[in-house]
C-alpha cells in the first residue's frame, strides 16, 4: 500500500486544520531561522569557519511561527475565504458579515461606487474580488503579523519593551515594503488559483523565505544600526568637509577680488599721479614758453 503524501496532507487539513497549520508553521519558520543564521554566519565571518547554530533562538522563532502563522494567518485566511469566496458572481450579501470599516475603504479605492457615490456591490467580478482580498490581506493582517514578529522576537529573548519598540520603529517600514513586494503579487495568484485548503501550506512556504528575512533583520538590527550610524556619520563628515572646502574656495575668491580691487586702486592712483605730473610738466612748459616769449619781446625792443 503506497503512501500518498498529498492525500494525507489534505485529509489532515480537513480533519485537523489548526494542528496541521501549526505543525507546518513550526517546521517552516524554524527552517527559515536556520537559513537566517547561516546567512548571518557566512556574511559576518567570511573565513570558512563552521556554522554554529543557536537552537534556542530557532525554537523561539518556531514558537512565534506557530502563534502568528499557524494560528493567526490560518485563521485570517479561513475567515477571508469564508466571507469572500470566489464564485461565479457576487452580490452585496457576500460582504454582509464583514465589518463595514474593513471593506468599504478598499472598495472605494477601486471606485466601486454607485450613482449616489455609495458602495455598490450588485455584481463583483471574480478578478476584482481577488484584488480586494489581496488588498485586505496586505492592509489588515500583514501589519498585525509583522508588528507581532518585530515586537515578540526581542521580547522572547528578554530584551525588554524598549528593545521591542526600537525594533518596530527601525524595521516596520522596510519589512512592510518587502511584504508588499512579496505577498501582494503572491496573493493575487493564490486567491485566484490555489484552493483555499492548500493555501496555508503555500503561504507557509513563502512565509519561510520571508521569516528568514524577518529573523535576519531582527537579529542583525544592532549591527545594521551601527553600520548605518557609521555610514551616516561619515556622510555628514564628508558633507561638512565639502562645505568647508566650498567656503574656503569662496573666501579665496573674495580675497582675490579684494586684491584685484586694491591693485586697481593702486593703478588708478598711479594714473592720477601720472596725470598730475603731466599737468605740472605742461604748466612748466607753458611758463617757459611765456618766459621765452617775453625775452623775445625784450630783445626786439632793444634792437629798435
Amino acid at each position: 500500500m503506497s503512501f500518498d503524501l498529498a492525500t494525507t496532507y489534505i485529509t489532515a487539513l480537513h480533519n485537523h486544520y489548526y494542528p496541521t497549520t501549526c505543525l507546518q508553521a513550526l517546521g517552516l519558520v524554524s527552517l527559515g531561522d536556520v537559513m537566517a543564521q547561516c546567512l548571518e554566519t557566512s556574511s559576518g565571518d567570511g573565513n570558512g569557519a563552521p556554522i554554529s547554530l543557536d537552537w534556542r533562538r530557532t525554537l523561539r522563532m518556531g514558537t512565534l511561527g506557530v502563534i502568528i502563522g499557524g494560528l493567526g494567518t490560518a485563521t485570517w485566511l479561513r475567515y477571508l475565504e469564508d466571507q469572500l469566496p470566489v464564485i461565479e458572481s457576487h452580490a452585496a450579501a457576500s460582504f454582509v458579515d464583514l465589518p463595514l470599516w474593513l471593506y468599504e475603504p478598499v472598495l472605494r479605492a477601486f471606485e466601486l461606487s454607485g450613482p449616489a457615490h455609495s458602495v455598490g456591490l450588485d455584481t463583483v467580478a471574480d478578478s476584482l474580488l481577488v484584488v480586494v482580498k489581496a488588498t485586505l490581506d496586505v492592509c489588515v493582517w500583514a501589519p498585525i503579523a509583522n508588528t507581532l514578529y518585530l515586537a515578540l522576537t526581542p521580547l522572547s529573548e528578554g530584551r525588554g519593551l524598549a528593545s521591542a519598540a526600537e525594533s518596530i520603529s527601525d524595521n516596520f517600514i522596510p519589512v512592510m515594503k518587502s511584504e508588499l513586494m512579496t505577498f501582494f503579487p503572491y496573493n493575487l495568484v493564490a486567491f485566484a488559483l490555489i484552493p483555499p485548503l492548500v493555501r496555508p501550506f503555500t503561504t507557509g512556504v513563502l512565509s519561510m523565505a520571508f521569516s528568514t528575512y524577518i529573523s535576519w533583520v531582527t537579529h542583525l538590527e544592532p549591527k545594521l544600526a551601527i553600520a548605518l550610524a557609521t555610514a551616516d556619520a561619515q556622510a555628514q563628515e564628508e558633507r561638512r568637509t565639502e562645505r568647508r572646502s566650498e567656503m574656503a574656495r569662496d573666501a579665496m575668491l573674495v580675497v582675490a577680488a579684494m586684491d584685484a580691487i586694491d591693485a586697481m586702486r593702486t593703478d588708478a592712483a598711479r594714473v592720477v599721479a601720472a596725470m598730475e605730473h603731466t599737468d605740472a610738466a605742461r604748466r612748466v612748459v607753458e611758463a617757459m614758453e611765456r618766459i621765452d616769449a617775453a625775452a623775445g619781446g625784450m630783445d626786439a625792443i632793444e634792437t629798435r
